[in-house]
């Protein structure tokens, strides 16, 4: 088949350069309507709860950070924690080298995050809406409060109580 057409484009090469031509121009139109976003908050699923995240997101000084993801590519078999950390020890090392970056952080500032959440604790009010009420009012049922109390106290007896506490501790309930 491949011989085919070569000898049919040998034969007729008006045909061929034409069919080069259109294929050139197609595929540059399709190039021309990838759009890049620069939006992390697209990463995020679409949900009323996470809108109100975003708003904040954008609004902080976190918004001008470009932030990496590294993983396995296959889920069967994932990466040790050390071979990410030297993956990203690598990666921050190439990036050094890159003109206009202006600071790389490895690892989570715990201050700032701890800003972010100070932030998002201080003005949480504004970010209520009329459904959150009704959420609200069916949280305070004898039932539900029991369930809240029993989730939370099998959080804080496992490993990842340590660093849930602090919200647990703030939740009004």
């Amino acid at each position: 088949m491949l011989l085919r057409l070569y000898d049919y484009f040998k034969a007729h090469r008006l045909v061929f350069y034409l069919f080069l031509g259109i294929s050139y121009s197609l595929l540059l139109y399709l190039a021309l309507q990838v759009k890049i976003e620069e939006d992390v908050s697209k990463f995020f699923p679409k949900d009323k709860k996470i809108e109100n995240l975003n708003v904040v997101l954008k609004n902080s000084r976190f918004a001008d950070r470009l932030v990496f993801m590294l993983s396995s590519k296959n889920p069967l078999q994932p990466l040790s924690p050390d071979s990410l950390l030297q993956m990203a020890e690598q990666l921050t090392k190439r990036i050094n080298t890159v003109s206009g970056v202006k600071e790389i952080s490895l690892r989570v500032n715990d201050d700032l995050a701890q800003n972010l959440l100070e932030e998002i604790y201080e003005h949480l009010p504004f970010f209520l809406e009329e459904g959150d009420y009704e959420l609200m009012d069916s949280l305070v049922q004898p039932s539900a409060i029991a369930k809240t109390v029993i989730k939370n106290l099998k959080t804080l007896s496992s490993p990842s109580g340590v660093a849930l506490r602090p919200f647990i501790e703030r939740d009004p309930l």
